[in-house]
């Protein structure tokens, strides 16, 4: 089979190189498809070799064709081989393999580096440090490299040019990555650092971050601490109103109190054994009920019961500070010992001997002894303190 002509164009007999190459040989076999550089070079490569293979075209012929049907980015890489390179079949394939492979894995880090951003948990040293691999990936050593065989230069010409063409690849790399750092910033952080002076570094850009997340810190510190002095005044506020109320109503409670208490312990006895929660806690939790309970069993007004029940539950679930919690149980107490029998002082000396009794039966946990003592004496403190207020 005769070999395709080349018309005075360049251009293969019955094709036009410039159009979308779907066109066939005056012997009817096709022509290969254009290649950019975006695709498999290798897929491209059996198709070319199935065609040149129905055409009769020896290596050498390969070598003159191939680069007539390369574009872009290919053939670019192309004119950057060496001559001798192009003339041999193997070695240009090799060449065209290697490099554009490497072509395809810059294409893919600077993908990755335009849609990184900082995830959530992520430290701004880490981000900065994966931005900075991709840069390197994106624009590795010798991307902004000039052929500079066809100037006559000598040999100390030719290295300023290639020092100063490394040192512009490494101010590109600074500035885009520090470019795509404050760009792919967490929202609480990038909505700040927009406003500072753009970083010509990207340790410039990691030091502002760090400055506008130590600030966030700052906030919410102080933020948390407002909250806080918010809920002991609320508490305070509470307790002012138990000694305010008056229980003059009362209010038919069919079970005897002294079976509610030990139906309490036993209850939460029970639960302590199964859900293993603290000892120190449940006594808490013990002390308030049967301090509510006390109070229903003896006629209290409800709306003292039900600000009772708050107030305990606000120490206990805030864990507002210890000083709060036996300024409650004292309130409490000495509003409760206001409105029952002296008789009745005697289911508070019951309630503290079965506290004693837990407190025997589960002994603190290793390192929160100190923790275990306070709670032991929050509600003996709480009930001579309201006993000490009649």
């Amino acid at each position: 089979m005769k070999d395709v002509k080349l018309e005075p164009g360049g251009k293969y007999e019955g094709e036009n190189l410039e159009g979308n190459n779907n066109s066939m040989g005056s012997s009817g076999l096709p022509y290969p498809r254009f290649y950019n550089g975006t695709e498999d070079f290798t897929a491209y490569l059996k198709n070319f070799n199935r065609i040149a293979t129905a055409h009769n075209w020896t290596p050498p012929r390969c070598a003159q064709i191939l680069p007539l049907y390369l574009r872009g980015a290919a053939l670019a890489i192309y004119e950057s081989i060496p001559r001798e390179e192009k003339s041999n079949w193997r070695s240009l394939l090799e060449g065209l393999v290697k490099r554009l492979k490497k072509t395809s894995n810059k294409e893919t880090a600077r993908l990755k580096l335009v849609e990184r951003k900082q995830e959530v948990g992520e430290s701004i040293d880490e981000f900065s440090r994966d931005l900075k691999d991709l840069a390197e990936a994106a624009y590795p050593g010798g991307s902004f490299e000039m052929d500079l065989s066809f100037l006559k230069l000598s040999d100390e010409q030719k290295t300023g040019l290639k020092n100063e063409n490394e040192k512009m690849a490494k101010r590109f790399r600074e500035e885009i990555c520090a470019e795509r750092f404050k760009a792919g910033l967490l929202p609480e952080i990038r909505e700040k650092v927009i406003f500072m002076k753009s970083p010509s570094t990207l340790a410039e850009a990691v030091g502002q971050a760090k400055k506008v997340e130590e600030l966030n810190g700052t906030i919410k510190v102080d933020a948390r601490k407002r909250w806080d002095e918010i809920e002991v005044k609320e508490a305070l506020a509470e307790i002012n109103q138990v000694w305010e109320i008056n229980g003059d109503e009362n209010e038919n409670w069919v079970m005897n109190k002294l079976n509610r208490i030990f139906a309490l312990i036993m209850g939460m006895n029970i639960i302590m054994t199964m859900t293993q929660i603290p000892a120190h806690t449940i006594v808490v939790k013990i002390m308030t009920m049967t301090n509510i309970i006390m109070m229903k069993a003896n006629g209290c007004h409800r709306e003292i019961v039900k600000l009772g029940e708050m107030t305990m539950i606000n120490v206990m679930m805030m864990k507002i500070s210890r000083g709060i919690m036996i300024i409650k149980c004292g309130a409490l107490m000495k509003q409760i010992l206001t409105n029952i029998e002296k008789k009745n002082l005697l289911t508070g000396l019951i309630f503290i001997f079965c506290t004693i009794i837990i407190f025997l039966q589960y002994p603190p946990p290793s390192g929160e002894e100190e923790e275990w003592i306070l709670a032991f004496i929050y509600p003996i403190w709480g009930y001579l303190s309201g006993l000490t207020l009649c």
